[in-house]
């Protein structure tokens, strides 16, 4: 129940069932092993000439050819740098490209294409601090003019990274309860 439909914001899953009052209890927790993380979702957005694909076009006057160059050079860095996880010490996770989109043929050159950024976020990490690091590797790859960071619409546009649990007696409680929870499961299958 507490993933359902996790990957789109819980559209059709824990906002679905909040919404009708379909929930009851005292508390909900999340365990990830890499830490509690949210997403926030941007998109790289690379403009370029339109035209026919039989047009002579240049290939870095072309939109396909100044998406791929942003996406490797935020592929090919750390981004952002230092930022980790004050529990566990993992870090920012950054994935480019997990979306893309554009175009409207395959035989033309689109005046735009985007690449989705996933970013999972650690605590108290601040949106502009983010988006700033990823434009800030675009300017070093020469691209600040050629592909722009433009936030999704809500629920995506900026998702906090969630408080972290530092109580030990609490954190200790919860890990029996998994642990118990999953041995209780591989004896029914």
């Amino acid at each position: 129940m507490l993933l359902a439909d996790e990957e789109n914001a819980s559209a059709f899953g824990m906002a679905w069932l909040a919404d009708r009052a379909l929930l009851c209890g005292d508390a909900a927790g999340v365990r990830r092993t890499c830490g509690f993380r949210r997403q926030d979702v941007p998109a790289a957005v690379a403009e370029g000439i339109p035209g026919h694909s039989a047009e002579t076009v240049s290939a870095d006057a072309r939109a396909s050819a100044a998406l791929a160059k942003g996406i490797l050079a935020l592929v090919e860095r750390d981004v952002p740098a230092g930022i980790v996880h004050p529990v566990d010490g993992t870090k920012l996770l950054l994935n480019i490209g997990t979306m893309l989109s554009g175009g409207m043929v395959p035989f033309a050159h689109p005046s735009a294409l985007r690449a989705a950024i996933e970013i999972r976020t650690i605590e108290g990490q601040e949106q502009t601090e983010v988006i700033r690091a990823v434009e800030a590797a675009l300017a070093v790859a020469g691209l600040a003019n050629r592909v722009k960071v433009e936030l999704q619409d809500l629920p995506l546009d900026w998702i906090p990274g969630g408080a972290i649990v530092r109580d030990e007696h609490l954190l200790n409680c919860a890990s029996g309860a998994w642990r118990t929870f999953l041995v209780s499961v591989q004896n029914v299958v």
